[in-house]
């Protein structure tokens, strides 16, 4: 994918029915959602592909064709609210608390105009493979950094030593902005 227009040019595929397009659409916009259910938290990963799949299947069964903006920026306030939906509704039912997206990155909000979306997906995996290389207790602390969480409520919740979860995260930003640097050749 090259930039907004063939990432619009996907969903128009959908909506006539393409498997093609329907596929492409799953792999592009499915790790937007786990990226999303990531990092709202809450989620084991069978979870978040439970999730998916009912947000894919609510898509195929009319969500998208209920779509009416024009622009990859509308679809992704769209798919977003889709997402938040899903997630809600999956939490209520197993009676958990709501979803935290307060700390969730602003799609259109945090975009420059005509960025290159492919790249930031690409950029999101590269981040997610990360996180999901990581022991659980480090990723543990690094999703609750996200929601915003204090060392201390970390530190509560694992129970593990404050000083512990400072150092660990430490640690941890450093080993991702080392993954992130582009290699020098």
């Amino acid at each position: 994918m090259d930039n907004a227009k063939d990432l619009m040019a996907i969903i128009d595929g959908c909506l006539a029915g393409e498997q093609q397009a329907w596929a492409e659409f799953y792999r592009h916009f499915g790790r937007v959602a786990k990226g999303l259910l990531y990092r709202w938290g809450g989620f084991s990963d069978t979870e978040i592909q439970d999730l998916i799949q009912e947000i894919m299947l609510r898509l195929y069964k009319g969500g998208l064709a209920q779509f009416k903006g024009t622009t990859i920026y509308e679809f992704l306030a769209y798919y977003k609210t889709i997402i938040l939906n899903a997630a809600r509704t999956y939490g209520q039912k197993r009676g958990r608390p709501p979803v935290n997206h307060k700390s969730d990155f602003r799609f259109a909000g945090n975009m420059p105009n005509n960025a290159d979306f492919s790249d930031q997906l690409e950029v999101w995996d590269a981040v997610r493979a990360w996180l999901l290389s990581l022991p659980p207790q480090e990723r543990e602390i690094i999703l609750l950094k996200l929601q915003g969480l204090k060392n201390r409520e970390i530190s509560q919740r694992l129970k593990i030593p404050q000083g512990t979860v400072e150092s660990k995260y430490f640690r941890l930003l450093e080993r991702l902005r080392r993954t992130m640097e582009p290699d020098e050749c």
